[in-house]
């Protein structure tokens, strides 16, 4: 608003207020010409401000990506074997592999001594010879999709109740057991979604019967990345290296120690992931590997080899859906290497 002066008839002098839209001069056409010109190259900045590299710190490693159509498929095919198998008892030959089965599982889960292991093993080896291979791998499936729904159901109990009931170590053996001690377990609560027990209960199921590489038992490629996402969302250092940590820890005293020992836990860790990255790499030929690696090697304070990796990945992929982030790492990963001096 401005201020104006209007003298009236009678020889008063008053004050009035003007609106501004009125005062101000008109824009011309080149001057609405020059605005709008300007709209575009402020839109460019932001753009090229939004693609800029900036420093990111790679703390997460790309994930199997996952067929939720597949899945469900896979789901059915289980429960229609389970249900098949209720309907229409198993032959005498495959209920005697399953019992074998149980009595390894319960065997083990309770610490049984050797000897017993073994007999318990080669009542399995007897026990499968006659069926696996000889027209009966239907029933075989039909018998593990039945243990599976019933290990499943005693895990969720065990995290209602935190027991160890002896249906649950029947059917998953040691589970329970080794998911504590990779610390896949925080109390009674088991970490692996509903597809990764699956998937977990399968493969240990099939190298107790030795059938990992039998075609039919075989885990699907969505089981396959269900365990991958497990081993990469969850890596672990070795039983040795978890057990000399947790010692170090009982005898740390000051805050700087912890950290180092957190330091060495995470380089531990990245240990045992790598591998497991290099595995997948090959069963999945599209998987950022290099990416992934150099997260590793960023989380292992390993700067230089985290650059090596992410230049490696932007070498062979200048665009794409994961550039932005390899570049974002790049140079946090060179500025880390500079700080670390």
């Amino acid at each position: 608003m401005s201020v104006g002066v209007v003298k009236r008839v009678d020889g008063t002098i008053v004050h009035v207020r003007s609106d501004p839209r009125h005062d101000a001069t008109p824009p011309t056409k080149a001057g609405r010409g020059r605005a709008l010109a300007l709209i575009p190259l402020s839109v460019a900045f932001v753009l090229a401000a939004l693609m800029l590299p900036q420093r990111a710190v790679p703390d997460q490693i790309p994930l199997p990506v996952l067929d939720q159509v597949a899945i469900e498929k896979e789901l059915r095919a289980d429960q229609s074997r389970a249900d098949r198998a209720r309907e229409k008892p198993l032959s005498a030959e495959v209920r005697s592999l399953g019992s074998a089965i149980r009595d390894f599982n319960t065997g083990e889960a309770n610490g049984e001594r050797d000897l017993v292991m073994s007999d318990a093993r080669t009542a399995i080896e007897r026990a499968r010879l006659p069926v696996l291979g000889r027209g009966l791998d239907d029933e075989v499936l039909a018998l593990r999709a039945v243990q599976l729904e019933g290990f499943l159901l005693e895990v969720q109990r065990f995290e209602q109740t935190g027991e160890i009931s002896p249906e649950l170590k029947a059917l998953g053996g040691t589970f329970v057991t080794r998911m504590r001690r990779v610390g896949w377990c925080e109390g009674h609560r088991v970490l692996l979604t509903d597809l990764e027990r699956r998937a977990a209960f399968k493969a240990t199921w099939n190298s107790v019967i030795d059938a990992e590489k039998t075609g039919p038992f075989a885990l699907s490629n969505q089981e396959t990345r269900a365990l991958y996402t497990l081993y990469f969302t969850h890596p672990h250092a070795s039983e040795a290296q978890r057990a000399a940590l947790a010692l170090a820890r009982t005898q740390a005293k000051d805050k700087e120690t912890c950290a180092r020992i957190n330091d060495g836990e995470r380089a531990a860790a990245g240990a045992w992931l790598l591998p497991k990255l290099a595995e997948y790499g090959i069963l999945d030929p599209g998987y950022p590997l290099a990416l992934a690696r150099g997260v590793v090697f960023y989380q292992r304070h390993q700067y230089a080899d985290a650059a090596r990796y992410f230049s490696e990945w932007l070498e062979l992929h200048p665009d794409g859906p994961w550039t932005l982030r390899a570049r974002n790492h790049l140079r946090a990963s060179i500025a880390a290497e500079e700080n670390s001096f």
